[in-house]
C-alpha cells in the first residue's frame, strides 16, 4: 500500500530559500508523476527506498527522501532509481575530530553543516570525493560552520564560495 503524499517538512536554512526550493521541487515532481508515473509518489528514508520492493512499480514513479531531501525517479527498463532533484544536506555534530565522507547518492548540490559540541576544538578532514576543500571551520564550542558544494563533471564535490563559520544556534 502506498503512503499518502505529504509535503516536505525540513526547516529553512538561513533565509528560507531551501524551503521554497524544496517545495517547488516537491510540487513539480508530484505534477510530473501524476502525468507520467502512474500517479505514484512515495516518500520515506533512503533506507526505505533501497528496501522497497520494485516489482510492478511503474516507470516514472517518484520517491521523495525525507532524510536527505532528494528526489528519485524509477527507471523501469533499467530497474534502478535515478537521482533527479534536490540538495543533499549533511548535518553533523562534532564530538571528536572527524573525516567527512562524500555522499554516494549522486546529488548535484550538497550542503554540509558542522556543529561543534559544548567542548569545541573539533577539527575535520574532507574524505575522498571532495576537491579543493578548505578546513576553515570555527572550533569554538557550540558554533556552526556551513559549506556548500556542487558535483563536478569529474565526480568530485567542489566547494562553492567561502564557508559560513562562527554561527551560533
Amino acid at each position: 500500500m502506498l503512503q499518502p503524499v505529504t509535503p516536505p517538512q525540513k526547516t529553512p536554512l538561513i533565509d528560507g530559500v531551501y524551503t521554497q526550493r524544496t517545495w517547488y521541487l516537491f510540487l513539480d515532481q508530484l505534477s510530473k508523476s501524476a502525468s507520467t508515473g502512474g500517479g505514484i509518489v512515495q516518500y520515506g528514508t533512503n533506507a526505505q527506498r533501497i528496501a522497497l520492493p520494485t516489482q510492478g512499480l511503474p516507470n516514472g514513479a517518484h520517491w521523495y527522501e525525507q532524510d536527505t531531501g532528494l528526489i528519485y525517479l524509477w527507471n523501469g527498463p533499467k530497474l534502478k532509481w535515478i537521482y533527479i532533484a534536490g540538495t543533499q544536506i549533511i548535518d553533523q555534530t562534532l564530538t571528536a575530530a572527524a573525516t567527512i565522507a562524500a555522499p554516494t547518492t549522486g546529488a548535484v548540490e550538497l550542503v554540509v553543516i558542522l556543529r561543534q559540541d559544548a567542548t569545541g576544538g573539533r577539527t575535520i578532514t574532507w574524505g575522498a570525493g571532495f576537491s579543493g576543500t578548505s578546513s576553515n571551520i570555527d572550533t569554538t564550542a557550540s558554533t556552526i560552520s556551513v559549506f556548500r558544494f556542487v558535483l563536478s563533471n569529474a565526480g568530485l564535490y567542489v566547494m562553492v564560495g567561502q564557508p559560513t563559520t562562527g554561527m551560533t544556534p
